[in-house]
């Protein structure tokens, strides 16, 4: 059934392309894929927060826009940690309480990769706070376990209630996403925010482990990219090849900013070239596609 799906996509997507090499490359379904953007987490807020938190989260994003654009990461970690502070306050928890809203919202780890980035987020924060790896998922699961925790299956889902002010704070979200819905969000430093390639050897110091189709993986951080691969048994290859060599073009890199997506160049190909379609391996080790390994 899996293997009859598969024929009806003429290119498969995801945004993390370990779900790729760890279940689609053992089924054989696929064995390359081509990375043709980049994202980086961050953490949206109500618009509809009450006044004076809304003056204090906008405060700290003001000044943590301002040290990100003068490269200070090491002031940018000590506000991201005022921020966290602030977000996990007992004050902040019972001011949400009291209105009836969720503080925090999230996705499941096991059904979006948003869910399990935001629990590497903060291994990385506890990291570099000095408070310990898992400082942050502890308060975090302590407020999952009272119920201030809103979980959806998918990130998009907590869209219209952080719009609402049904739920205050998104913890899973992707920039692009908060940008195409204009929320206003917290930016987090590239050294957590798994955005930027120059850090995946920290990114990989966090790991949390999903369970997909009842089976257990360790999924390690690493920097986030749009992953596309056609499906090994699609007989139309050269067909989808053309809908990612627009991606890759000009213009598909124009849309791709429109909405939000840092596009790669050049895009970076992986795994096994032989059962890749012509059009794109003819492309390799020029400015627009270079091999990854």
């Amino acid at each position: 059934m899996v293997q009859a799906g598969f024929l009806q996509w003429t290119i498969y997507a995801s945004i993390d392309p370990y779900i790729l090499t760890s279940i689609l490359y053992p089924a054989h379904d696929a064995s390359w894929y081509i990375a043709i953007a980049g994202d980086e987490m961050v953490i949206a807020y109500s618009p509809k927060l009450p006044r004076p938190l809304l003056y204090e989260v906008r405060n700290l994003t003001i000044e943590e826009e301002k040290a990100l654009n003068e490269s200070n990461y090491s002031l940018a970690i000590n506000i991201t940690m005022k921020f966290i502070k602030l977000m996990f306050s007992n004050k902040v928890i019972n001011l949400a309480e009291s209105q009836g809203a969720y503080l925090i919202g999230t996705s499941n780890p096991n059904t979006d990769p948003e869910g399990y980035r935001a629990l590497m987020v903060f291994q990385l924060i506890g990291m570099y706070s000095g408070n310990g790896k898992y400082y942050y998922i502890d308060l975090f699961n302590e407020l999952n376990k009272s119920n201030k925790v809103y979980e959806v299956l998918a990130g998009s889902q907590l869209i219209g209630l952080l719009q609402l002010g049904d739920v205050w704070f998104d913890i899973a979200i992707y920039k692009s996403s908060a940008e195409t819905a204009n929320l206003p969000y917290f930016p987090l430093p590239p050294l957590v925010n798994l955005g930027d390639s120059r850090y995946s050897n920290v990114y990989s110091n966090a790991s949390v482990t999903i369970t997909v189709n009842g089976k257990p993986y360790l999924v390690k951080g690493a920097p986030i990219q749009l992953a596309l691969t056609i499906p090994s048994k699609y007989p139309h290859k050269d067909e989808a090849a053309k809908l990612i060599l627009f991606l890759i073009s000009h213009r598909g890199r124009e849309l791709m900013k429109m909405l939000g997506i840092t596009p790669l160049k050049p895009a970076i190909l992986y795994g096994n070239l032989t059962q890749v379609p012509k059009e794109l391996r003819l492309l390799l080790n020029s400015s627009e596609v270079v091999y990854g390994g």
